[in-house]
């Protein structure tokens, strides 16, 4: 008798990792694979990969049933109906995924990051897509969130009657045994700040360029992928106004991304669009003080152990970054505290809450 089978898109899988979702779908690709070789569960565990996973060994995952999706050829599954699978469950991994099951029979996980279109989108374009998730929360047997914020959203914008929700922290693998590389860009002998993600306008980079007119003494490297307007105009800005003490290298390697954590005096997170906030518990886990803005999910993740900015104007910020640094150092306590709440957001917490909602759709229990 064959296994059931439980499909997991990981259509966001991209090489270099550069941003959130695309960690996730690495790090899921890595852990259900290993978990679908080792034999332990009663079901088979099955993929969809972007058609570039098929260009790297990287993303090679010998055991596992690959289906690969043509980012510019998607549509081919919506006309060749054949060409979709049929798992006994499907899980999209985030409201981004493009193909959904077509078959009643399959049951249907969809966790939810963000509503960030509602405030990015022009209002005709955020209701289109907020009915676009409608019909997904509609289509699935159970729907899942990455923090409470999310789901507090998705309660105020969209219908979840009937459906079983569940609150499911993303998991953060653990930096601090991985190997580290120091960025050629990086000063010597000059204390710094960091910060890390696509520059582009919910991420609200630019304020930092007039916090750090206040830090001379101090550098921010603030790394990720600068092909955006926004980003250009920070980089013009940078130019223009000669602020020296910020570097903007663009998309760096884990190496480099883990020794900038691992050596940064306080990372730096005035995103106002953020679902989870991945790079503060990252931070964390090296011991560094985070300060985030109060806006979306970045209160609740940070909860007591980082420092939250409630005015986004820099002179503000910089006090609040001023007032609390050095003690924050001196009080190894915190630190200490800091680094085991961090440690709390692991992937086997992570996928073990996954991996009891498929065991319960599959026994027909829901």
């Amino acid at each position: 008798m064959d296994k059931k089978k439980v499909l997991i898109d990981l259509y966001s899988l991209k090489d270099d990792g550069a941003n959130g979702f695309s960690q996730i779908a690495i790090n899921y690709g890595r852990i259900f694979s290993e978990l679908q070789n080792s034999g332990k569960e009663e079901f088979d565990f099955e993929f969809i990969l972007p058609q570039c996973a098929k260009k790297t060994d990287k993303f090679h995952y010998d055991g596992v049933k690959c289906y690969y999706e043509h980012r510019k050829m998607a549509w081919l599954w919506k006309i060749f109906r054949w060409l979709v699978p049929h798992p006994d469950v499907w899980h999209s991994v985030n409201q981004l995924c493009r193909q959904y099951p077509d078959s009643a029979k399959t049951k249907l996980i969809f966790t939810i990051h963000d509503y960030n279109f509602l405030f990015e989108d022009a209002p005709e374009d955020a209701e289109r897509r907020r009915q676009l998730m409608q019909s997904r929360i509609d289509r699935a047997e159970v729907v899942t969130f990455i923090s409470k914020f999310a789901e507090k959203t998705a309660r105020e914008h969209t219908n979840l009657e009937g459906k079983k929700t569940y609150v499911i922290y993303n998991g953060v693998e653990d930096l601090t045994d991985k190997q580290q590389e120091k960025p050629t860009f990086v000063r010597e002998g000059k204390e710094f700040f960091f910060a890390i993600g696509t520059i582009c306008k919910k991420k609200n980079f630019e304020v930092l360029l007039d916090v750090m007119k206040r830090f001379p003494d101090k550098m921010l490297y603030l790394c990720g992928n600068t092909n955006y307007d926004y980003a250009q105009r920070m980089l013009q800005r940078i130019k223009d106004e000669k602020i020296e003490n910020v570097v903007m290298p663009g998309v760096i390697c884990d190496a480099e991304r883990v020794w900038l954590y691992a050596n940064c005096k306080a990372y730096l997170f005035p995103s106002i669009g953020e679902g989870f906030g991945l790079p503060a518990i990252e931070a964390m886990q090296f011991g560094k003080p985070v300060f985030a803005s109060a806006y979306q999910s970045l209160p609740e993740i940070v909860e007591g152990y980082g420092y939250i900015w409630h005015d986004l104007k820099a002179e503000a910020m910089a006090k609040v970054i001023s007032d609390n640094i050095d003690s924050y150092y001196a009080d190894r306590d915190r630190i200490r505290r800091v680094k085991e709440y961090a440690s709390s957001f692991s992937y086997d917490k992570h996928i073990e809450a996954y991996l009891r909602i498929y065991k319960e759709l599959l026994s027909n229990k829901h």
